[in-house]
Parts: structure tokens; C-alpha cells; sequence
């Protein structure tokens, strides 16, 4: 039996890059230091919540799906993409917004 416990890390991370892609394009594009904190903030709530969805998904990987093997205290690493994919995250929340436009009348 193949161990695909090292795929869990990669979806999560790409779970996480679609799931920042699709808030991005519904929040405005940060104008100022303070609002790209708080893109970092987003971003930083994603990672944590993914570290739980790739907790969960290696347990069920292992538990419900017998594809994963459990690698003891080292299953952590496992749930960890999420987590290590912040800086990307708050990149694209930064960089992909979507640019607020200014109230000018449409010419046809």
C-alpha cells in the first residue's frame, strides 16, 4: 500500500490559495499600511483554519480512506501546509483584489 499522506500538505495549501483567490476578488484592494495588515490578518485566520482541515483530512486519510499511514508525533507535519502557505495567501489578498473604482460617469 502507497502512503499518500504527503499529498494532505498540498491540497490544503492549494485549498487555500482558490479559497484566498475567491475572497480577493470580493474585498477591495488594500490602499494603505493598515488595510494590508488586516490582509495579513485574513490571511493569517486562513492558515489556521486550513492547519485543522489538513488535521482532519490526514485523520480521515488514515482512518475512513485506509490510504494514509500514521507516522505518530510526526502526523503534525502532515496538517502543517496550510500554515506554511501564509505568506502566499496574504500575497494574493494583497495583490488580486480587486481595484475600487472611482465614481466617474460611463461615456457610450
Amino acid at each position: 500500500m502507497s502512503d499518500a499522506s504527503p499529498l494532505v500538505p498540498w491540497i490544503t495549501a492549494t485549498l487555500g490559495c482558490v479559497v484566498s483567490y475567491g475572497v480577493a476578488h470580493l474585498s477591495p484592494r488594500p490602499s494603505s499600511l493598515s488595510a494590508t495588515l488586516f490582509a495579513g490578518a485574513k490571511a493569517f485566520a486562513l492558515s489556521i483554519a486550513l492547519f485543522f482541515a489538513g488535521s482532519l483530512m490526514h485523520a480521515l486519510c488514515i482512518d475512513q480512506l485506509h490510504q494514509c499511514s500514521s507516522h505518530g508525533d510526526g502526523n503534525i507535519k502532515y496538517a502543517m501546509g496550510g500554515i506554511l502557505a501564509f505568506p502566499i495567501y496574504w500575497l494574493i489578498f494583497s495583490c488580486l483584489a480587486r481595484a475600487t473604482r472611482l465614481n466617474r460617469p460611463r461615456h457610450f
